[in-house]
Protein backbone atom coordinates (compact mmCIF):
# COMPACT_ATOMS: atom_id res chain seq x y z
CA UNK A 1 0.00 0.00 0.00
CA UNK A 2 1.20 3.36 -0.75
CA UNK A 3 1.66 6.12 2.02
CA UNK A 4 -1.72 7.83 0.36
CA UNK A 5 -3.69 4.66 0.25
CA UNK A 6 -3.07 3.83 4.16
CA UNK A 7 -4.07 7.56 4.70
CA UNK A 8 -6.94 7.26 3.04
CA UNK A 9 -7.92 3.46 4.50
CA UNK A 10 -7.07 4.87 8.11
CA UNK A 11 -9.82 7.80 7.27
CA UNK A 12 -12.46 5.55 5.66
CA UNK A 13 -12.56 2.97 8.35
CA UNK A 14 -12.68 5.48 11.11
CA UNK A 15 -15.28 7.23 9.54
CA UNK A 16 -16.86 3.75 9.23
CA UNK A 17 -16.30 2.47 12.50
CA UNK A 18 -17.11 6.05 14.52
CA UNK A 19 -20.42 6.42 12.54
CA UNK A 20 -21.82 3.12 13.78
CA UNK A 21 -20.22 2.90 17.37
CA UNK A 22 -21.57 6.65 18.51
CA UNK A 23 -24.71 6.23 16.97
CA UNK A 24 -25.10 3.09 19.13
CA UNK A 25 -23.82 3.99 22.20
CA UNK A 26 -25.59 7.23 22.29
CA UNK A 27 -28.78 5.06 21.84
CA UNK A 28 -27.59 3.07 24.51
CA UNK A 29 -26.67 5.51 27.29
CA UNK A 30 -29.56 8.51 26.75
CA UNK A 31 -32.11 6.51 24.51
CA UNK A 32 -33.61 8.38 21.51
CA UNK A 33 -34.59 11.59 23.20
CA UNK A 34 -35.25 15.12 21.36
CA UNK A 35 -31.83 15.92 20.89
CA UNK A 36 -30.67 12.88 20.14
CA UNK A 37 -28.82 13.78 16.72
CA UNK A 38 -26.78 16.32 17.94
CA UNK A 39 -25.74 14.23 21.21
CA UNK A 40 -24.80 11.73 18.85
CA UNK A 41 -22.93 14.02 16.28
CA UNK A 42 -20.94 15.60 19.02
CA UNK A 43 -20.15 11.43 19.95
CA UNK A 44 -19.23 11.56 16.22
CA UNK A 45 -17.03 14.14 16.73
CA UNK A 46 -14.82 13.26 19.55
CA UNK A 47 -14.53 9.80 18.46
CA UNK A 48 -13.53 10.53 14.92
CA UNK A 49 -10.51 12.50 16.33
CA UNK A 50 -9.82 9.31 18.70
CA UNK A 51 -10.19 6.79 15.88
CA UNK A 52 -7.94 8.01 13.23
CA UNK A 53 -5.07 7.97 15.17
CA UNK A 54 -5.73 5.16 16.95
CA UNK A 55 -6.20 3.36 13.06
CA UNK A 56 -3.42 5.22 12.12
CA UNK A 57 -1.03 2.87 14.78
CA UNK A 58 -3.45 0.05 15.11
CA UNK A 59 -3.75 -0.93 11.56
CA UNK A 60 0.11 -1.56 11.27
CA UNK A 61 0.34 -3.61 13.86
CA UNK A 62 -2.37 -5.84 13.27
CA UNK A 63 -0.88 -6.26 9.83
CA UNK A 64 2.18 -7.23 11.19
CA UNK A 65 0.42 -9.94 13.59
CA UNK A 66 -1.50 -11.43 10.86
CA UNK A 67 1.39 -11.44 8.95
CA UNK A 68 2.95 -13.83 11.39
CA UNK A 69 0.36 -16.15 12.18
CA UNK A 70 -0.24 -16.78 8.68
CA UNK A 71 2.32 -16.24 6.31
CA UNK A 72 1.63 -15.93 2.53
CA UNK A 73 1.77 -18.76 0.70
CA UNK A 74 4.91 -19.36 -1.30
Amino acid sequence: MTRKQRLLFAIVMSLGMTFIMSFVMAALNVGFVEHFAFIWLKAFGVGFLVALPATMLVAPLSQHVVRAVLPSPV
